[in-house]
């Protein structure tokens, strides 16, 4: 087929048509997400009222409703992480100069406080600065920050690293870790490497940080290995003035 446009300009509304169809993906997502918000949240109520006046209920009929229950707050949880995920980016970004450490020892400290028993440090210099958006580079500590406090859970003394190598952040733990050849997993969607059980969770976060970090146009990528903990990797390509 003949046609005038020269390659860069079909590459050029090829890009177009990706973002516009990305942009109606989110918007169902956040439909579909909210919309199930309110009967998830009437089921949860009936099931909590029924749990809290068990005269009449056997023993099995008990454990069934104690099943609705468990799997509506997981699945409450999940719409909750995708609203999330939806939501990131729908604004035009706002770049302006942030210091990580800060950022990231703010989620510690939260941390810290709903769990003040746990031996746990965060190892991490007295700065680094970088260019991007507020809300999103925060989020994006939140993930990271969250994840390996989750994932040192075990761990007796445990340490977050926070550092840069070369020109990449990292954020490194002594937690479980996980096995190499499962990391192109990690940053898709519902995608988990830890049952439920071992570790509560939606396989949101890292999805939410890829995103994060594509609109900073960076990169993330994890190296780990059972039992020996993870470290993650990340770059803020974000040029000043963007």
């Amino acid at each position: 087929m003949h046609s005038d446009t020269t390659p860069a300009q079909r590459i050029a509304d090829l890009e177009r048509q990706l973002a516009a169809a990305n942009q109606e993906l989110e918007s169902v997502l956040y439909a579909i997400s909210h919309d199930l918000r309110a009967p998830l949240m009437a089921i949860g109520g009936f099931t909590d009222l029924l749990l809290e006046q068990p005269a009449g209920l056997d023993e099995t009929r008990q454990r069934y409703l104690q099943r609705i229950r468990d799997g509506n707050i997981r699945l409450t949880r999940l719409l909750d992480g995708l609203l999330k995920l939806s939501r990131v980016g729908r604004e035009p970004l706002k770049p302006q100069p942030l210091d990580l450490v800060t950022l990231a020892q703010a989620r510690f400290d939260k941390l810290r406080d709903n769990e003040p028993a746990r031996v746990i440090v965060l190892d991490a210099p007295t700065s680094l600065p970088v260019h991007g958006d507020r809300l999103l580079v925060d989020m994006l500590l939140d993930v990271l920050i969250e994840n390996a406090w989750k994932f040192t859970g075990p761990k007796a003394q445990a340490t977050i690293t926070l550092g840069l190598q070369g020109e990449a952040f990292f954020i490194k733990d002594n937690g479980v870790g996980f096995d190499n050849k499962q990391r192109e997993k990690l940053c898709k969607p519902l995608q988990r490497l830890h049952t439920e059980k071992q570790f509560p969770g939606v396989g949101i976060g890292l999805a939410i940080a890829a995103k994060i970090i594509h609109l900073h146009r960076g990169r993330i990528w994890a190296e780990g290995a059972p039992d020996r903990g993870a470290t993650v990797y990340f770059t803020l390509e974000l040029p000043q003035g963007s």
